[in-house]
């Protein structure tokens, strides 16, 4: 079966291409017979066997003089420096691979090198590319769906990609793919310093039947059958081991320190008077608000690396600081505005598989066409029974909001989800101090008025509102 292939491929037509232009000689051992055969030029020169027990078995197989009856094709290699650092990557490719198998290389006439087997296949990869260089690796690893990506990143990185290790394998197969190569730069990019790039080793399994080899005669070219769900995991799994744990909610960032104070104490160090606050000094409001309602010190401290600082939050408003400003904010035109935008935006490489599948019941059968619908917004839905479908992926920004009630608002809503008020409809979503921070740091302050999202507020308006 051509489409289950498990090994290499074929590579009976690359042997023939290899004895037409080159001299060929093979010698091959079982454990009860020897056999040797030689070809020059395309033409079989000696072919010997005989039975004999032999304690080793094997195969051997010399090439040399390549091109040597070719002249023409001879002019199109390139320098000796460029062809050995192609085959130079071809060995490494199967070096870093096969972590568990002895090799030794000889180049021109310098000592043999020895790569003895490895347990971890991280010691292979320090053996084979950093040598010579103390560099940090970073493992990640993630299973979906029968697909699993096991992918290695440098700590240290540097301006451009000359020079850089970069390997994509396929079901242990060296392969070239744009695709993913850029999702896990752009994706991995956090790692590095702005501008520059790592080393990265990525190793794909799936089943056989998911691919297909045959596609270009040098084999280093695949076809994905689904290469969204590949970009997807691996976007996922990078982000998920990399980002910042945003959107947490701060009483889990909270310290043991503050729990050695009891309750009431808690509240005493809090308490702060607010009539002898001078709230015409935006300062002296904004360090009222944040010892009366920031929930821990962690939190205070992560909104000091930006301009806008959470002051306090009513169920369905939040009022914040910008450049010695006061602004008073929507919670309901915040939440609304950053949902629809994200729908209206949706990046394909951030579409990421739950690795737990969510049934949801819509009440209806669901059209063809809305199922193109669902998915195009990174909800990939299959049927089940009757109007169950199981959810089997979602698009990832949208994590920090409960994704699987917007989808059944938008399906209720025949996907006219621009008139829906996503904010209203979720009663029970209330957005935690870091998830207002974190929004309001993806929108600059113009835009934030120009969408009538916040208005500004003055020290009179904040005084006459706090005293009533």
């Amino acid at each position: 079966d051509i489409y289950r292939l498990r090994s290499y491929g074929f590579r009976g037509e690359a042997l023939a291409s290899i004895a037409s232009v080159s001299r060929v000689s093979c010698e091959s051992t079982t454990q009860y017979s020897f056999g040797k055969i030689n070809i020059e030029g395309g033409e079989t020169l000696h072919h010997y066997q005989e039975e004999k027990s032999l304690p080793s078995t094997g195969t051997k197989i010399f090439i040399k003089d390549l091109f040597y009856n070719t002249p023409v094709r001879m002019k199109f290699i390139q320098s000796k420096t460029s062809e050995k650092n192609q085959i130079k990557k071809i060995i490494q490719s199967f070096l870093l691979e096969h972590f568990d198998k002895d090799f030794s290389i000889k180049w021109d006439q310098k000592e043999k090198e020895i790569y003895p087997a490895r347990e971890n296949q991280k010691d292979r990869l320090k053996d084979v590319l950093f040598a010579q260089k103390d560099i940090h690796l970073k493992e990640i690893h993630s299973q979906y769906d029968g697909v699993e990506v096991k992918l290695f990143l440098s700590e240290e990185s540097s301006k451009g990609n000359a020079h850089k290790s970069h390997f994509i394998f396929v079901n242990q197969r060296y392969v070239k793919e744009m695709a993913i190569h850029k999702v896990i730069l752009n994706t991995a990019s956090s790692l590095w310093e702005m501008g520059e790039t790592g080393h990265y080793i990525c190793m794909i399994s799936l089943p056989a039947d998911e691919i297909d080899v045959n596609v270009h005669p040098n084999k280093t070219v695949v076809k994905f059958f689904r290469l969204s769900k590949i970009l997807a995991i691996l976007s996922g799994a990078i982000k998920a081991e990399l980002a910042p744990k945003k959107f947490s909610s701060p009483n889990q960032s909270q310290g043991q320190q503050g729990n050695l104070l009891s309750e009431q104490d808690q509240t005493a160090s809090k308490e702060v008077h607010y009539r002898q606050v001078d709230f015409s000094s935006p300062g002296e409001s904004e360090a009222y608000f944040s010892n009366i309602h920031s929930d821990t010190e962690s939190a205070s401290a992560h909104d000091q690396e930006t301009d806008f600082r959470l002051l306090f939050q009513t169920k369905d408003h939040f009022l914040f600081s910008h450049s010695n400003s006061l602004y008073l904010g929507s919670k309901e035109a915040l939440m609304n505005f950053h949902i629809k935008n994200l729908l209206s935006n949706i990046d394909k490489n951030q579409i990421s598989p739950l690795l737990i599948s969510r049934p949801l019941n819509f009440n209806r059968v669901l059209t063809t066409k809305e199922l193109r619908q669902a998915e195009a917004l990174g909800f990939e839905l299959d049927p089940l029974d009757g109007d169950t479908y199981a959810v089997r992926s979602f698009y990832f920004p949208l994590q920090v909001f409960p994704y699987l009630s917007i989808l059944e608002l938008i399906v209720r809503e025949k996907f006219e989800w621009s008139r829906i008020n996503f904010y209203q409809e979720m009663k029970s979503f209330d957005p935690s101090h870091h998830a207002i921070t974190d929004l309001l740091k993806t929108l600059s302050l113009n835009k934030l008025l120009t969408e009538k999202l916040i208005r500004p507020i003055d020290s009179n308006q904040l005084k006459k509102w706090y005293e009533n």
